[in-house]
């Protein structure tokens, strides 16, 4: 049995004066089992300050608009602790070797593995127009300077990652609230909701890759589809570029050193020249010192992956902007609330599309109804490769990973209706009741993407996945009633 222990301390501070002016403080330390003896305990707290300035004395000319006004800023330390419960340490694992009792080394620890600390600042604004419009604007900053980070390894070490506190990573964005009271009528209500948000995510600084001779730290500037200068969640990938006319192959974009010839030349000691990915290329060659590597690219198109480049596509999993919008209705007690969710913006990747997009033999696999437009002898004009027994060269290309998959993560999602009555209290009185309500709600009811079938809210970055599901569309009844 895995267990693992954390012990937490808390101390908090408030303090308001006059109603106009509010400070605030917290502190915490929490010590966490997941860390070696010395590295334990993590510190964290937080400051904030307040100003209602509509309780001002020269705000009283607008107060009889100006309602609740308040501006608030804070700064504070948040913690994340690691998800092993042994990062710290190697762990092994027990085999047979030849009868004998052999050990494995599973993974390697680092016993300075620590608590990551996020450094967070906000600012927001709350005001209230009248009675008819609540507003609360937020932006807000935050930085890990520690990033918890799987650092790429030299395979002759003997293991392929390390954990390290050696990453810098910077998150933004904007949030709004705005509700709108319409109608406040006796008979008549009407509030409409509105929210949203837009962030931001951008990675500053990248794990030591080595150290040289001098005790210098040279730091990786890319590892796997992160890198200096972009966010975490911009796609990294190959470019599709259609169909070959002529043999129906899928196409996609190479690109290649112009200095060594054209696209697969021989370039020497078992070295062709194709560039495999080409966010590296660039910065291997400014490393090397070659001035404005990018006047020597060139690209074409190529059915063998081998050949294929990795590169960053100019689309990123985050939207635009995401929230949600919605009302609250009542009249002559008849009640009908209505939910909605919407995203704009942003790139998912439609993995359960490809999978029904492979070009497997018939019935060897399902497939979407957009093979009815597979490359033919007769339908040369598509881009959807042809179908095939798997025995070209290039067949098991056909469905590969690319820009063919990204999908639209913008979407609009009716979540929630309910439909109801209160009945009034004046018939409702001679029975001895305070109040009778009946409702019929629905939730998950229809949404609206970019593919049939295809919903961007089953995860974080959007993308489907055949083990993922929507949420399952209910519709309830009930009757409210109090004494």
């Amino acid at each position: 049995e895995e267990r693992y222990a954390l012990d937490s301390y808390l101390a908090t501070f408030s303090y308001i004066y006059d109603e106009k002016y509010m400070v605030t403080a917290n502190y915490r330390a929490d010590g966490s089992s997941r860390y070696a003896p010395g590295h334990r305990w993590g510190h964290f707290g937080s400051v904030g300050a307040a100003w209602t300035f509509t309780n001002e004395s020269f705000m009283e000319p607008a107060s009889e608009w100006l309602k609740d006004g308040k501006l608030r800023l804070s700064w504070g330390v948040l913690g994340n602790q690691i998800n092993s419960l042994y990062a710290y340490t190697n762990l092994y694992s027990i085999v047979n070797v030849n009868g004998e009792i052999g050990y494995v080394e599973g993974s390697k620890g680092n016993p300075d593995i620590t608590w990551e600390r996020t450094n967070t600042t906000d600012l927001g604004l709350e005001f209230s127009v009248g009675k008819y419009l609540d507003v609360e604007l937020d932006y807000f900053y935050k930085l890990t300077d520690n990033m918890l980070f799987a650092r790429v390894t030299a395979p002759s070490l003997g293991y392929s990652s390390l954990p390290v506190n050696d990453a810098k990573m910077e998150n933004q964005g904007v949030e709004f609230t705005f509700d709108v009271h319409a109608v406040d009528t006796r008979n008549v209500k009407l509030d409409i909701r509105l929210n949203g948000a837009h962030y931001k995510n951008k990675m500053l600084q990248m794990p030591v890759d080595y150290y040289n001779a001098d005790g210098t730290a040279v730091r990786q500037q890319m590892n796997g589809a992160m890198s200096v200068g972009h966010s975490m969640y911009d796609h990294y990938t190959y470019v599709y570029g259609g169909v070959d006319e002529n043999t129906g192959d899928a196409l996609y974009q190479a690109y290649y050193d112009s200095r060594y010839g054209g696209l697969g030349a021989d370039k020497g000691n078992n070295e062709y020249n194709y560039i495999a990915s080409l966010h590296q290329w660039i910065l291997d060659q400014e490393e090397a010192g070659v001035e404005n590597p990018e006047q020597y690219l060139r690209d074409s198109l190529t059915a063998d992956m081998s050949e294929a480049t990795l590169q960053y596509v100019g689309k990123s999993y985050l939207p635009d902007l995401s929230g949600g919008i919605g009302f609250d209705l009542d009249v002559y007690g008849v009640t009908l609330s209505v939910a909605c969710s919407y995203q704009i913006g942003g790139y998912g990747y439609d993995y359960t599309y490809m999978t029904l997009m492979a070009n497997d033999p018939v019935g060897g696999h399902n497939w979407h109804k957009d093979m009815r437009n597979a490359w033919t002898e007769n339908n040369r004009q598509t881009d959807i490769p042809r179908l095939s027994n798997g025995n070209g060269d290039y067949d098991m290309y056909a469905n590969q990973t690319s820009t063919r998959f990204l999908t639209s993560n913008s979407f609009f999602s009716l979540n929630s209706v309910q439909v109801g009555y209160n009945f009034p209290k004046k018939l409702i009185e001679k029975i001895k009741l305070n109040r009778l309500h009946i409702y019929v709600s629905a939730d998950n009811l229809a949404i609206a993407t970019a593919r049939k079938g295809y919903n961007p809210m089953t995860s974080f970055t959007g993308s489907s996945d055949t083990h993922a599901y929507s949420p399952l569309s209910t519709v309830m009844g009930g009757i409210k009633v109090s004494f």
